[in-house]
């Protein structure tokens, strides 16, 4: 069985903003994942989001979405939505759906 690495933002973007993505994809290969919401909100820097456009294209990385009424979109809004949450800290987007999807 192949594991896959999930990434956040803050993780994925240390690596596009030292020009370092290359690591990465020395260390796992084509095993890599984003969550849709870590590709959002990459795409904010023009220059990351076209690094990460190569990766996807090149076969390094895929951009994974969360299936409405999955249990990991529930577990995602759980902790991201002020109005679902009763006892769970929130915490960003991008966290969040690597959080669930790593699940």
């Amino acid at each position: 069985m192949t594991e896959v690495i999930f990434f956040d933002t803050d993780c994925i973007s240390s690596f596009l903003w030292t020009k370092t993505e290359h690591l990465l994809i020395h260390c796992f290969g084509n095993d890599m994942i984003i969550p849709r919401q870590v590709y959002n909100e990459i795409s904010s820097v023009p220059h990351l989001q076209q690094k990460i456009d190569v990766m996807v294209n090149n076969g390094n990385l895929k951009i994974e979405d969360l299936l409405v009424g999955s249990e990991e979109n529930n577990l995602y809004l759980d902790l991201t939505d002020y109005t679902r949450s009763s006892k769970l800290a929130l915490i960003g987007k991008g966290e969040a759906a690597a959080i669930v999807l790593s699940k």
